[in-house]
């Protein structure tokens, strides 16, 4: 259990002054995390595989969401608002509150810049536990203020794959989604297993509780959600990782996002409520 500079930008030019924590220990694997976003950059098994994606050419600047691993969305998921797309949260300097061989706590609230984009009063707490093949991740949003306030998140979870053409999503099938893709709002229904052959970006209305990620037909992770009411799917293909300058060419073929969410139906606070959202990655051992 230590602190470290967050040194993982190949350009020290790149290095910010944000700090990497880390948690772990022999009968868990390792969890790497920055204050930078609270964001989850490495979920290692005892044997050093890591479950999680992040981009060779993720920027670690501040101002700058880091491709990969878990960046949080919030107070707004995607470019569906005013705010900048997924919101402030993932490139904010969070608190880090609490810390122990496999958990660590992080807190964020507003502050003169965020209160510009959106005028609300908020505490955010943010918990991660770390036990043998499970991550727990669980977002708190407290309303602070005197008036109402209304909000979409996600957990945006990059997963590591060896070959997207080989991977498969289980348990979304019967499921509505909305294809984001295609740019239109129309409800389709998933029929069977979920494949990727191109540009995959669909936002599940209602999923199961429970998702499987597999590759090759073998199952890879068990993804679990309370409190959201969506779950997304993103691979963005070739040609659009042509157009993300934060990936190389071929990165579409290494990762797959399975989100958990609260988009279609946003959270509605009232002063003082808080609602909580959790995501548990079980990591399937063959």
């Amino acid at each position: 259990m230590h602190l470290t500079n967050d040194n993982m930008a190949e350009d020290d030019s790149q290095i910010t002054n944000f700090r990497k924590i880390v948690i772990g220990g022999p009968d868990f694997g390792s969890v790497n995390v920055s204050t930078h976003g609270a964001q989850v950059t490495s979920w290692k098994s005892h044997d050093g595989k890591d479950s999680l994606f992040m981009s060779g050419k993720a920027i670690y600047r501040k101002g700058f969401p880091i491709r990969g691993g878990v960046p949080i969305a919030f107070p707004q998921f995607g470019s569906r608002g005013s705010l900048p797309k997924h919101g402030f949260a993932r490139i904010e300097a969070w608190n880090l509150t609490r810390q122990d061989l496999n958990s660590a706590g992080f807190s964020l609230t507003e502050n003169r810049d965020t209160l510009k984009l959106w005028p609300h009063k908020y505490l955010a707490e943010y918990s991660i536990v770390l036990r043998k093949n499970e991550l727990e991740l669980s977002l708190s949003i407290k309303n602070k203020d005197d008036h109402n306030l209304e909000f979409t998140s996600a957990l945006h979870t990059y997963f590591s794959v060896d070959d997207i053409r080989t991977a498969e999503i289980d348990g979304l099938q019967r499921t509505d989604f909305i294809d984001e893709a295609l740019a239109d709002s129309r409800r389709r229904t998933q029929e069977g297993l979920l494949t990727f052959e191109g540009e995959v970006d669909r936002v599940f209305i209602n999923p199961p509780d429970r998702v499987i990620l597999l590759s090759a037909g073998r199952p890879l992770v068990e993804i679990e959600s309370s409190g959201f009411n969506n779950v997304v799917v993103w691979n963005p293909g070739l040609e659009k990782t042509r157009t993300i300058p934060d990936l190389a060419p071929e990165d579409y073929l290494h990762f797959v996002c399975v989100e958990s969410a609260v988009i279609t139906n946003p959270v509605k606070l009232r002063p003082g409520e808080t609602w909580q959202g959790t995501q548990r990655l079980v990591r399937k051992i063959s």
